[in-house]
């Protein structure tokens, strides 16, 4: 299969351009910005093997994981469907470091697979990044700080961010929202998609609900702040710190912030641990080897978050994690119907806190 050249792209201009074009033989993923490099990677995914059931697709977490492994999984081709086949390296400097000569020799030739790196930097002026500019493609996941470069990425986070928020949650956002948002915010396009989110869930939960989210509507619930204190909590009820997390929840609920927007934000980190447990369970089902680490990535975890997802999740432990999505919606559910008023949601809130609590893990291990 031929290969296309192309350049250097940012991520949001690859996230956003039309799915078109020969595969090609290596993607170079790299910069800081781990929420960037993870939507990348599953972009790639959907790009790459479509609706398949994943056989075709295969990563490799270890830094020291050998070339000929990598390899065969590149050049392997399944038996199930898919036309190719796709190898992921995660933090993959040291691969690169060691095997230089490998991957400048595996850019020269014709390869129906394509080999995915993460790295922290690709160096436009190497061999291997000139050889790889041939048949493959480079996506910048950083953020500038200055200059040019940073006025071209605020520009490019706004048409994405729109695109986004109308595709995903279904609301429209006003150029001044994001402007508040940056006003408001550090630049972390992470953050600003959680905000998103949890507006949206707030432009819902209004009595006359909102369709468009303006700067007003941002400055009302928004606030610097506030969302560190929101992350906080989240942070706080799934590490098991109960006291820690009522106490945010104090703080956020007397700042004007609602309980449903406080849940609706909590609930996006939540969910992917539940759902990190479902995975893992399920691999034990099928008699395969689980991995907690692997789990907490499917389920969506950004690359730079997975050591503490997995510190949360073993916190949280298999019984009370396979019960989250469980407990979330009934929360959710509550706050829509009988408990709907301001003292009732909080009940619920803090409720759902506690359920996380190491004391609470306590007590039950002491029933059983």
């Amino acid at each position: 299969m031929a290969k296309a050249s192309t350049n250097t792209t940012t991520a949001l201009e690859f996230l956003s351009a039309q799915r078109e074009g020969a595969p090609p033989t290596l993607v170079a993923v790299f910069g800081d910005e781990g929420f960037l490099a993870g939507e990348v990677i599953r972009e790639l995914r959907t790009r790459l093997c479509g609706d398949s059931d994943g056989l075709a697709w295969r990563e490799f977490e270890d830094p020291s994981c050998e070339w000929r492994d990598v390899q065969d999984a590149v050049v392997s081709v399944s038996l199930f469907g898919s036309e190719s086949s796709v190898a992921v390296v995660r933090d993959a400097d040291k691969f690169v470091s060691n095997n230089r000569d490998r991957l400048e020799d595996f850019c020269g030739r014709e390869s129906e697979g394509t080999l995915v790196l993460q790295v922290s930097s690709w160096p436009s002026n190497t061999r291997l990044a000139k050889a790889a500019a041939g048949c493959g493609l480079a996506i910048d996941c950083r953020v500038p700080d200055r200059g040019a470069e940073r006025t071209k990425f605020l520009k490019e986070l706004r048409g994405w961010l729109k695109k986004r928020a109308k595709s995903r949650r279904h609301v429209t956002l006003a150029d001044s929202a994001i402007d508040a948002m940056v006003d408001l915010l550090p630049l972390s396009v992470g953050l600003y998609d959680q905000e998103v989110a949890r507006l949206a869930v707030v432009a819902a939960s209004e009595s006359v609900p909102v369709t468009t989210i303006d700067g007003d509507f941002v400055l009302r619930h928004v606030g610097g702040w506030r969302a560190r204190q929101a992350w906080d909590l989240i942070d706080a009820a799934a590490d098991g710190d109960a006291a820690e997390a009522l106490k945010q929840l104090d703080l956020l609920l007397m700042a004007g912030d609602s309980s449903i927007g406080i849940l609706a934000q909590a609930s996006a980190s939540l969910r992917r641990l539940a759902t990190a447990t479902q995975l893992f369970q399920q691999a034990e089902s099928q008699g395969r080897r689980a991995s907690l680490r692997e789990a907490v990535q499917r389920a969506g975890t950004p690359p730079f978050a997975l050591d503490k997802a997995e510190r949360q999740l073993k916190q949280i432990g298999r019984d009370r994690g396979a019960r989250l999505a469980g407990w979330l919606l009934e929360a959710d559910l509550a706050m829509k119907d009988h408990s709907s008023k301001p003292h009732q949601a909080r009940i619920v809130l803090e409720r759902l806190l506690v359920q996380l609590s190491k004391q609470a893990d306590a007590r039950a291990a002491g029933r059983r």
